[in-house]
């Protein structure tokens, strides 16, 4: 349930995350290479430039194919494979317009309050942050906001990049940012559930008395790793 933090509303999720888009161009061109580029392809009556990238310093190298709008540089196709050609995910604009008619269109607003991380971080948040130690190959730290989420309770929300792809490490303490203490508060004891589906992982659980979930394209063990090396 607390993993609807990240998505309660799954389409702009999914166009936030899911989808390709270069997120740091350092990280980007650190991580990624470009195998293959220069065919002219049409998506949605629009002529794109379509380019095929290799996250090849990862564990299992993943291959993407991508149409960018040579006029707008919008991805309008992207195909994410495995190594053997396994196709991970795709997507594909049927249309495309530059000019929308927005007339009656109910735009996303967030359930969850976000707010950037201060410099005084524990009277922001109530506690200090932790941060892991063991980051998967290729990621660094992006973003540090600050989650309030429906029952008032603040959670640091960590954002990490290889440069595409998104990691997330949520984490906040039992007992602070407005949550009483309760004696199932103050018990200690370790339960971190995973869910992988795919190449992404999600874990959310208990350590000590931290909230904690990880989501994103990494094993794991590698999910394992930095919930350890944080706690």
């Amino acid at each position: 349930v607390e993993l609807l933090l990240l998505h309660n509303n799954r389409s702009p999720f999914y166009f936030r995350y899911r989808d390709f888009a270069i997120r740091d161009r350092d990280q980007f061109l650190s991580n990624y290479k470009f195998v293959g580029y220069g065919e002219s392809v049409d998506v949605a009556g629009r002529m794109c430039w379509e380019f095929t990238i290799i996250r090849s310093n990862a564990p299992e190298p993943r291959y993407y194919s991508v149409a960018v709008d040579v006029i707008t540089g919008v991805v309008l196709s992207y195909e994410e494979r495995t190594q053997d050609h396994f196709v991970i995910s795709s997507m594909e604009f049927t249309s495309f317009t530059t000019a929308p008619a927005l007339d009656g269109v109910v735009m996303h607003e967030p359930r969850n309050f976000e707010t950037p991380l201060q410099a005084d971080a524990f009277g922001q948040l109530g506690f200090e942050p932790v941060y892991p130690a063991q980051i998967p190959l290729g990621y660094e730290l992006d973003l540090e906001t600050v989650v309030t989420d429906s029952n008032g309770w603040k959670w640091l929300k960590q954002t990490y990049t290889d440069g595409v792809e998104s990691l997330f490490f949520l984490h906040r303490q039992k007992g602070t940012g407005g949550e009483p203490f309760s004696h199932s508060t103050e018990q200690s004891g370790d339960v971190v559930r995973i869910l992988a589906t795919g190449p992404l992982s999600a874990a959310e659980g208990s350590v000590g008395k931290n909230s904690v979930m990880v989501v994103g394209k990494v094993g794991k063990s590698a999910i394992l790793n930095m919930i350890d090396s944080a706690f």
